[in-house]
């Protein structure tokens, strides 16, 4: 009591009374201001690997040799000097940034330093990363900036050809292409550093080149390097051979002193700008509007091209010294443009003119052999023009060298006994090329697809399903794995549209999805759902007449009936192939015979007419034939059919 009546007595005596102090920690020492150091250092840290990677790439040791030594001197004074009181040391810290500065101002300014330098590192990363260039969702041609990028000559014509690019893209969208970008992306230096990178942003193609100038002569080389040539693009089907040994379309310019690049310059870009639209639609599965563009680039490169041919004059000045051999890559493309649209004569045509500029390319004999087969179809079953090409093309084949061209060869020689009927034989070959791929390499898409097909065909279905899932693990992002998939699994209906739903996913505006879809629904029986997968492939192939006439193929009233089939929807979609179709021989003959059904006995007459004009002129009369003089007695008309 006594010690409390003292303590009253003293408060009472205080004439400035203070109030009780609550406990506090203990106060900051010196050891807790280097533990405190070690937090900004650590949170320096939170960003220690962009930081390592902003030294490497910057060379900077010596910074980095200061920031872990007074990390180092900051534990180990910790270690020596510290007591147990470590955890309450930490809590304290949040208390005493302002004690840093005032007592220990050399290691909080070193430190603020270094959290500094980890904001530059990551802002250096991010801009020193290489950035997506193509965005995603969209069919890009990627321009690599000619080299040397920093000469003002190089600067200029690459601005050139971006500009007579987006000029040529802003013309063609009137076909449908909207989804179509071009990019800009730094130089490459070779032929395989352009797929590279057409490969890593999943472009179409990659056009690049380099100016050179030694003395008074500069020599200005670009050219396309594309991805339909290699095979692993998600935007194309892979049902095709690789063309080979063709000129560059661009290729090199030479000029003394100079004075008159521009305009050469100006030519070829504009080539080189036609051709990369027109593959853009080739890819896309629009032939129809890749013809054009081809047709404009053969115009502007020199090439005869007849005016009727064009559906309006390409703004360009053409060359006057262009051989075939410029050229001849266009021809291919343009060839096989045409045979798409089952105009085999003109394909034919043109893909003849490639396989002369370029004999030792099997692929140009490829398509010519499978143009034949096609046109000729039902009026003669192995025509020798057809066998002739094949023979060519396996010689060309054979020719390649295998330490160079090895997987080619086996691809190539699978697509040929392919195309000829002879299974076993392709299987082999396919399964070579196969395995010339690593297990994780993407570019073993396309031979895994060609081997999964064949062996689909062959009944060997358990390891045509091992190759197909193998292909959708190495190429997520393309659909034709996926709808091969669906296609094997046809018997179990829930798996088949998994398949088809990861098809869409991947590549929504491929209208081959819907195509597989109508399809596999026709074979399940259900006609509605192929009736409205069908529906949705012409909203985004509305003009194509193949789709069309598949569609009319699937109203067409077979024996016994279907619920569904209809000869006026048949005729519908006939009439609309035919027009975008009008050299397909076989289109014609299928709308004669549903007039024929349908008692128009003189305009079937006129389709089948249509139709033995547009054929090869050697096939012995046929069912053709026949058929147009059964619909000409019918019309009443001079009968010119003959029947076997």
């Amino acid at each position: 009591m006594e010690g409390v009546k003292m303590a009253e007595q003293n408060q009472h005596d205080d004439p400035n009374p203070k109030p009780p102090i609550p406990d506090q920690p203990p106060a900051p020492n010196p050891t807790s201001r280097r533990i405190s150091l070690i937090i900004v250092a650590a949170l320096s840290s939170l960003a220690g690997n962009v930081i390592t990677n902003y030294i490497q790439i910057n060379r900077i040791w010596p910074i980095a040799a200061i920031w872990f030594l007074l990390l180092a001197v900051e534990l180990w004074l910790t270690a020596t000097e510290g007591s147990g009181r470590l955890s309450s040391r930490m809590l304290s810290l949040l208390q005493i940034p302002g004690h840093l500065w005032r007592k220990h101002p050399i290691f909080t300014v070193t430190a603020m330093l270094l959290f500094l330098l980890a904001g530059a590192g990551f802002a250096a990363s991010q801009l020193r990363a290489e950035p997506p260039y193509c965005p995603s969702g969209k069919v890009c041609i990627l321009i690599a900036h000619l080299s040397p990028p920093e000469t003002a000559k190089a600067q200029e014509i690459t601005l050139h050809i971006q500009n007579r690019i987006q000029f040529v893209l802003g013309r063609a969208t009137v076909f449908g292409m909207r989804d179509l970008v071009v990019a800009m992306a730094p130089p490459v230096e070779t032929i395989q550093a352009a797929w590279a990178l057409a490969r890593r942003e999943s472009a179409l193609l990659t056009i690049w080149g380099e100016v050179r100038t030694t003395e008074d002569k500069t020599d200005i080389h670009f050219e396309v390097a594309d991805l339909l040539s290699i095979g692993d693009s998600a935007q194309v089907r892979p049902y095709r051979a690789l063309p080979l040994f063709y000129d560059p379309v661009g290729g090199w310019l030479e000029c003394i002193n100079c004075m008159g690049i521009a305009g050469a310059v100006t030519r070829q870009a504009d080539v080189v700008a036609y051709f990369a639209v027109g593959l853009a639609h080739y890819a896309a599965g629009q032939p129809e509007a890749g013809q054009p563009n081809f047709l404009a680039a053969l115009y502007c490169a020199g090439e005869d091209v007849a005016r009727a041919l064009l559906p309006e004059r390409p703004d360009c000045t053409p060359s006057n010294e262009t051989g075939p051999a410029e050229t001849a890559l266009i021809s291919y493309y343009l060839g096989k443009s045409y045979v798409l649209q089952g105009d085999y004569r003109q394909g034919i045509a043109y893909l003849n003119a490639a396989a002369e500029a370029s004999p030792n390319d099997p692929a140009a004999w490829i398509a010519i052999g499978e143009a034949y087969t096609n046109w000729y179809g039902e009026a003669l079953s192995d025509p020798p023009p057809a066998a002739a090409a094949f023979v060519n093309a396996e010689q060309a084949v054979r020719g390649l060298p295998a330490a160079t061209l090895g997987t080619e060869r086996d691809f190539a020689l699978g697509l040929i006994y392919e195309l000829q009927g002879e299974l076993a034989a392709a299987m082999a070959e396919y399964q070579k090329a196969a395995n010339s791929f690593s297990a994780d390499d993407p570019s073993g898409y396309v031979s895994l697809l060609a081997l999964a097909r064949v062996q689909s065909q062959t009944g060997l279905s358990e390891e045509a399903e091992a190759n197909l899932r193998r292909a959708t693990e190495l190429l997520a992002d393309a659909s034709w794995a996926h709808l091969e998939l669906a296609r094997l699994l046809v018997d179990d209906r829930m798996e088949a549209e998994a398949a088809i739903e990861r098809a869409r996913s991947a590549t929504p505006n491929e209208a081959y999805v819907s195509i597989t879809e109508a399809e596999l629904c026709a074979d399940w029986g259900d006609r509605a759902c192929a009736a409205e997968a069908y529906l949705r492939a012409l909203q985004i192939r509305p003009n194509s007449g193949w789709l069309h006439s598949r569609i009319g193929d699937f109203y067409l009233p077979t024996t016994p009936p279907v619920a569904g089939q209809s000869w006026e929807e048949a005729e519908i979609h006939y009439r609309r192939a035919t027009e975008l179709r009008p050299a397909d021989p076989w289109v014609h003959q299928r709308l004669g015979y549903v007039l024929l059904n349908r008692n128009q006995n003189g305009e079937a007459a006129v389709e089948y007419e249509m139709a033995i004009a547009l054929l090869p002129d050697d096939p012995l009369p046929g069912d053709l034939s026949c058929t147009l003089a059964e619909a000409q007695r019918r019309a009443g008309l001079p009968v010119t059919g003959l029947c076997p």
